[in-house]
């Protein structure tokens, strides 16, 4: 169905579009966009920066949060790890003791109690892990005969309720009970580095310990658990099935074991990432990924998505190619649709064909949120990517992506990194709007600078997210009455600064006011979307944010 209107114009304002309905798109969601904050390179011939990247939180104090980078082989196999500052970009420490340095970083979380957050380094050709504060001064080093100790780390939290965070340390070489290479897993105190907990794998060749990581506190115990993964392990006469164990981090009890399917090359644990509690039943749930696993496509991949209250899974998502291999790496992400459930970000190294991406699926039930595709050919975007955090003070998390195998110029495979930092075009102070409170809803419109001092429109629908074309333009809002009231110029009473001209700054601010009339709507959700358009020579959309909802309450 077709709806015209033909367009006129009072003070240079439009009050009237063409839209075009269409059906539900299938793939990811309409509006904002992912901008590429920072592109870092190194700067030695085959140093591989970038091989693996952390978001440890804010470590100068500035009030945005930063990003680590290893980079292994720089230095003759010494390696290094960058500490950066997520506000500016630029280097804020390095520090190396040799042996791999940087093979494997992560935020250690606060360990001296300080308030500040703290890192954590493999350093596993040296079989050892080191905790640096957020300034890059040691804090302890372990050292000891564990082969390749530190191949692995990551934080954990406050397991031994000591009031200070403690690491998880994968040392998947080691020979537990004189088995070869089934490797072992330990935890460390973060205040002085006693072992808290050693866990070995099960039988020889297993490597144990190849991915680690905190699972937040999944069966509400008041203490965080464990996740160790081993893709090598072989089971039922296949090789490389995977398995992946959840241990409790009360008392090191194995809460669940999950074996992969019994077929040559499943990978079931070869990235591991807590979720927090995305079915809101007050236990955090989890991610275990199968790169290698066949759903629809021949090693496209699946990221499964398990209940920490029963263990089960929840749903899962997979890849969409022969060869994919979707799940190369996991993170949990801040919400980011707003609909208060965190969300997913999943990386494929192998597609894009020698390009790789990261997709950002919902929390909620995996749908397809953004993708994120590398521009570089055989840059190795997806190996290794972590959420960062804050960096524009927006409340979103930023995404820093390593790309090892990067040439730097004419240097050979320096490596670099890329952080991207999600826009959304559109902010509100709240999701919801009372009644009866008086208390208004501030909405900020922010475009990128391209779109300083275009017309834009604030719309409005209560037929969910679409999307409708707009003047050429796809908008995240159902067709509906009130949509189409909206595009000849009208706005509802309470909605002030719908329709205006963005300034300098590709900047606008709107209200939505609280009224007793809005009792009778009490229970439905309504979707704006800001759109920025041209008037002339022809009438044609530019951009859109994102969908933002409005929950009518009492």
């Amino acid at each position: 169905m077709k709806f015209s209107f033909h367009p006129t114009f009072r003070n240079g304002l439009l009050v009237c579009l063409s839209l075009l309905v269409v059906g539900p798109a299938p793939g990811q969601r309409i509006g904002g966009e992912w901008a590429l904050k920072y592109q870092i390179f190194g700067e030695q011939e085959l140093g591989f920066f970038g091989d693996d990247v952390a978001g440890p939180g804010d470590l100068d104090g500035d009030g945005f949060s930063d990003f680590i980078v290893g980079a292994p082989i720089e230095s003759f196999d010494n390696g290094a790890i960058y500490a950066y500052s997520g506000k500016s970009g630029n280097l804020l420490w390095e520090w190396t003791i040799g042996g791999w340095t940087g093979f494997a970083v992560s935020g250690a979380g606060d360990v001296n109690g300080d308030g500040a957050p703290d890192v954590v380094v493999g350093s596993p050709n040296l079989n050892t892990v080191t905790i640096l504060l957020n300034d890059g001064t040691v804090w302890w080093t372990k050292s000891n005969g564990f082969a390749q100790l530190g191949r692995a780390v990551a934080s954990l939290g406050d397991v031994n309720l000591d009031g200070f965070d403690d690491v998880i340390v994968g040392a998947d070489r080691t020979n537990p009970q004189g088995m070869n290479d089934a490797g072992s897993v330990f935890v460390y105190s973060g205040l002085d580095g006693t072992r808290l907990f050693r866990f070995n794998g099960a039988f020889p060749g297993d490597r144990f310990g190849l991915s680690v990581a905190g699972a937040g506190d999944t069966n509400a115990d008041g203490c965080p658990d464990i996740l160790v993964g081993t893709i090598f392990a072989d089971r039922g006469g296949f090789s490389k099935v995977g398995v992946a164990y959840l241990y409790s981090g009360n008392d090191g009890t194995l809460l669940y074991e999950y074996e992969g399917l019994l077929s040559d090359g499943f990978l079931l644990g070869g990235a591991l990432s807590g979720a927090g509690d995305l079915n809101k039943d007050g236990y955090d749930d989890f991610l275990i990924s199968a790169p290698g696993a066949d759903h629809s496509f021949i090693d496209a991949g699946t990221v499964f998505v398990y209940s920490g209250q029963d263990g089960n899974v929840m749903f899962q998502v997979s890849g969409t190619y022969n060869g994919d291999f979707f799940g190369e790496d996991i993170d949990s992400l801040t919400d980011s649709d707003f609909d208060g459930i965190p969300e997913i970000v999943i990386s494929s190294l192998r597609f894009p064909v020698d390009l790789g991406r990261f997709e950002v699926r919902s929390g909620a039930d995996g749908r397809l949120l953004d993708t994120i595709v590398g521009t570089e050919l055989n840059a190795g975007l997806g190996r290794h990517i972590a959420t960062v955090g804050d960096i524009e003070g927006n409340g979103l998390d930023a995404v820093i992506a390593g790309l090892r195998a990067m040439d730097n110029g004419g240097i050979d495979s320096a490596g670099a990194v890329q952080v991207f930092s999600p826009n959304p075009f559109i902010f509100a102070d709240a999701t919801e709007l009372s009644a009866s409170s008086g208390v208004p809803v501030q909405v900020l419109m922010s475009f990128p600078e391209s779109e300083a001092n275009a017309k834009y429109a604030l719309l409005l629908s209560g037929a969910g997210t679409g999307p409708t074309t707009i003047a050429g333009l796809e908008v995240p809002l159902g067709q509906s009455l009130l949509l189409s009231q909206m595009l000849t110029g009208w706005a509802p009473f309470n909605l002030h600064g719908a329709f205006g001209t963005l300034d300098a700054n590709a900047q606008a601010t709107a209200t939505l006011d609280s009224d007793p009339t809005l009792a009778g709507l009490v229970g439905t959700t309504f979707y704006m979307a800001a759109v920025t358009y041209d008037s002339s020579p022809a009438l044609a959309g530019r951009r859109t944010s994102i969908a933002w909802p409005i929950r009518i309450t009492l």
